[in-house]
C-alpha cells in the first residue's frame, strides 16, 4: 500500500501548509476534507500561499524599538 500523496486540509494554519509544500517540493497541492475518504474542495498553489503569509506579515503592528 502506498502512502497517501501530500494535502493540506481547510483546518491548517499557514505556517503548517507551508510546511507541507517545502518538505514536498509541491508547486501545488489539493485541498481534501476527510481522512478515511477524502472530498475534493480545491487546491491551493505555493505562491498564493507565499502571498496569503505576505500579507499577515504586513498586518502585524510594528514594535518599536526600546527607548535608550
Amino acid at each position: 500500500m502506498q502512502p497517501a500523496p501530500p494535502a493540506l486540509t481547510p483546518e491548517m494554519l499557514l505556517g503548517d501548509a507551508l510546511d507541507v509544500f517545502i518538505a514536498n517540493r509541491c508547486k501545488q497541492l489539493p485541498v481534501v476534507s476527510g481522512h478515511w475518504s477524502p472530498v475534493l474542495l480545491g487546491e491551493v498553489l505555493r505562491h498564493d500561499l507565499l502571498l496569503a503569509l505576505q500579507d499577515r506579515i504586513a498586518e502585524r503592528p510594528e514594535h518599536s524599538a526600546p527607548a535608550r
